[in-house]
């Protein structure tokens, strides 16, 4: 994948119990034959690739309020959060 393969579509911040979260998402071609991998297995049980039809109802909130910005139409649930689109 080239850097040119990457369109990031939000940036998105919260404030959680004290703390300032930045979240950015991006957009990549699907990635073939891909595994996704844990790096960090005391703070990630799992990483799963899903098609946007088969999303999880729980979410990370980041995770959840990034995917609002970029889709609207996603049935995700609500995030508090301020959402910057990118064009």
């Amino acid at each position: 994948m080239s850097p040119e393969d990457v369109r990031v579509v939000a940036v998105v911040v919260d404030g959680k119990q004290g703390l300032t979260r930045l979240s950015a998402a991006a957009v990549v071609p699907a990635p073939t034959g891909a595994v996704a991998e844990v790096t960090e297995p005391d703070k990630i049980l799992r990483w799963v690739w899903t098609g946007l039809d088969a999303l999880p109802a729980e979410l990370f909130e980041p995770s959840a309020g990034v995917l609002a910005a970029w889709r609207q139409d996603l049935d995700v649930p609500a995030h508090e959060a301020h959402r910057y689109r990118m064009a």
